[in-house]
C-alpha cells in the first residue's frame, strides 16, 4: 500500500512539475456532444445537446471562442416540450499542468433562445441574455487533436405565457470535445 502511494505521489509530482505545454497558437474549430440538464420548478429534465465553435488561441494561456449550442429538447411533466439554443462569445483562460494537459476556465456572454410548445401552449418563445461560465480539462492527443471534458452552466432562459412566466430554467452542459487545431496554418 505504501509503495502504491509513493508511486502515485511521484507520478503526480512529475506531471505537475513538467514544463508548460507548447503553445498551439492559431485558429481552431471544434464539435461537442454532451448531456444537457434543465431545472424547472424544482424538477430536472435531461437531453442530448451538441455544439460547434470557432476559436483563436493567442498564447498558451488565452483563447477566444464563438460557439453555437443546441441544448436539445426536453418534455416536462405537463407534456410540453422545452427547446433551447444559444450563441456565445467566450474568454478562455488555460493553465498548463503538463506538456499535454491543461486546466481551463471560461466565461462569456450568450444570447439564449427558447421555445415551449405542447398541449397547453403553442410556440411560446423568448430570448434572454446570459453570462455562462465553464470549467474543463483538455488533453492533447496529437499536434492537431485535443480532447476536452467540461461542464458549463449559467445558460438562463425563461418562456413567458399569456399568464406570466411559464418556466425559468438554468442550463447545465457537459461532454467531450475534439479540438482540431490549425496551428500549422496560423492565419494572423
Amino acid at each position: 500500500m505504501i509503495r502504491k502511494t509513493l508511486i502515485v505521489t511521484a507520478t503526480l509530482i512529475s506531471i505537475c512539475s513538467a514544463p508548460a505545454a507548447s503553445a498551439r497558437e492559431g485558429a481552431y474549430f471544434a464539435f461537442s456532444l454532451g448531456q444537457s440538464q434543465t431545472e424547472t420548478n424544482n424538477t430536472s429534465y435531461t437531453s442530448i445537446g451538441y455544439s460547434a465553435l470557432l476559436g483563436v488561441q493567442f498564447d498558451p494561456n488565452v483563447a477566444l471562442e464563438i460557439e453555437y449550442i443546441n441544448h436539445g429538447e426536453m418534455d416536462d411533466d405537463q407534456n410540453n416540450k422545452i427547446a433551447a439554443s444559444s450563441r456565445s462569445l467566450w474568454l478562455v483562460l488555460l493553465e498548463p499542468l503538463s506538456p499535454y494537459t491543461s486546466l481551463y476556465v471560461k466565461v462569456g456572454g450568450a444570447q439564449v433562445n427558447s421555445v415551449m410548445s405542447g398541449t397547453s401552449l403553442t410556440g411560446i418563445s423568448n430570448s434572454l441574455s446570459s453570462i455562462p461560465y465553464g470549467l474543463g480539462l483538455q488533453y492533447e492527443l496529437s499536434r492537431n487533436t485535443t480532447l476536452r471534458l467540461f461542464a458549463e452552466s449559467g445558460y438562463n432562459y425563461q418562456v413567458n405565457g399569456t399568464t406570466g412566466t411559464v418556466a425559468t430554467t438554468t442550463y447545465n452542459f457537459s461532454g467531450g470535445i475534439y479540438r482540431i487545431g490549425l496551428a500549422s496554418m496560423y492565419a494572423f
